[in-house]
């Protein structure tokens, strides 16, 4: 409408400058000529800019994002050798989950070989991220605003990639203003990253709770319960208790992860505040469950170095095994009242309160007797003490082991 009415008053103005002869008309009327130009060929532009969109397609945004060089491509000589300098090399295994939604956010990577897959939920929809590749930067958000993951992050295949810690790295983009403004654009684009669809069964903390867990009628599970030492301490805050429940989930789903296939997707777990109950089904063999322990301690271990006195975190952990049953409102059996008792007992409070030892693994006389004697060096059967102890109206029999300190902190059974 606007150019109709534009085209017609020009032509009204030439035609009556051609009659009159009037030199100020005919100023005026090329005056609107040459608005009239403009107008019609910024309209062209846009339609022109229209057409283009339509043809491409809807994805179009998306393959412009892939075909942009990566974090570690846009970094020049100066920047990788300092970078590499701060970092060190980890790898991941096929399937292990890297970084976990709702985790602490303590460190980035850059990914040199490998896929991962990114995802979170979002309401009560899991979504997933387009695939990071070779030269990517991971965890990029946590380095400029330290918080939590705000999505998991699992491996594909096989990544080796550099690892720095968020203070070094924050330290490292502040002396370099260039790499700030890269984060700066790296973080809007994944910000207004469209989802890609759902996730992978790889990354197992992503399932709600309560979404895939098994029943069982009476079959004979591992039963593992833990908790945190001292969790509800006056010297503890809020904000450190719900850091320390963020720490724990990442440790125990990743340790579950790596011993076998499914991880905590495979279990019944319960959310104890302070601590988990976890009911692994007989499909997974007692011994696998144990040797998912070493890695707990080495990360345990790892958590505790790097942080202040408040959030480092001691562990208590019971092995029993037994039948479980579940109904409406969970699970119940002998064997998880028993491996609760054993967990509470006074032996193994007092050995972890007069020690500097990080964590305690209390196994049951059946699980001992049965698995860990017969595995010496992969479960480290001769650091285990076997104590004795009254627990409500128990008399009981169980043998503990303590990482961070010498064996013999109990006294034998008599």
């Amino acid at each position: 409408m606007v150019l109709a009415c534009l085209a017609l008053l020009a032509l009204t103005l030439v035609l009556a400058h051609w009659g009159t002869g009037s030199r100020a008309l005919a100023v005026v009327a090329w005056t609107v000529v040459g608005a009239l130009a403009s107008t019609l060929y910024f309209y062209l532009q846009v339609v022109l800019i229209r057409r283009m969109l339509e043809t491409a397609g809807p994805d179009t945004t998306a393959r412009a994002r892939e075909s942009r060089p990566s974090f570690w491509a846009l970094l020049d000589d100066h920047e990788r050798s300092e970078l590499l300098v701060r970092g060190v090399w980890r790898r991941f295994e096929q399937a292990v989950v890297i970084f976990r939604e709702g985790a602490p956010a303590d460190h980035v990577l850059v990914i040199f070989t490998g896929r991962v897959v990114v995802g979170a939920w979002r309401g009560n929809r899991a979504w997933q991220l387009p695939i990071r590749g070779p030269g990517q930067l991971i965890g990029e958000r946590a380095a400029l605003r330290p918080s939590v993951r705000s999505a998991t992050v699992t491996a594909l295949e096989p990544v080796d990639a550099l690892v720095i810690g968020t203070a070094e790295f924050l330290e490292f983009a502040t002396r370099h203003p260039r790499v700030l403004a890269l984060l700066e654009d790296q973080i809007y684009d994944r910000l207004t990253e469209p989802p890609a669809g759902g996730l992978p069964v790889a990354a197992p903390s992503l399932m709600p709770a309560g979404a895939t867990r098994p029943r069982f009628g009476g079959e004979h599970c591992t039963v593992v319960m833990l908790d945190v030492v001292g969790f509800s301490s006056e010297l503890r805050t809020d904000d450190d208790r719900d850091y320390l429940r963020a720490v724990l989930n990442t440790l125990v789903a990743e340790a579950a992860c790596r011993a076998w296939d499914g991880g905590l997707d495979r279990c019944h777990w319960e959310d104890r505040g302070d601590g988990y109950l976890i009911i692994v089904p007989p499909t997974v063999s007692v011994r696998t469950v144990l040797a998912a322990i070493p890695p707990l301690e080495r990360e345990l271990r790892r958590h505790n170095r790097r942080s202040t006195a408040p959030v480092r975190m001691s562990l208590r952990l019971a092995v029993n095994v037994g039948p479980v049953r579940s109904d409406t409102a969970g699970v119940s059996g002998q064997a998880i009242i028993h491996a609760a008792r054993i967990l509470e007992a006074e032996p193994v409070k007092r050995a972890l309160a007069s020690s500097n030892a990080y964590l305690g693994v209390v196994t049951s006389e059946t699980v001992y007797r049965d698995v860990v004697r017969h595995a010496v060096e992969d479960l480290d059967a001769h650091e285990y003490e076997q104590f004795s102890a009254h627990v409500k109206e128990s008399e009981l029999t169980a043998w503990l082991r303590l990482t961070g300190l010498p064996a013999r902190v109990c006294a034998p059974a008599t």
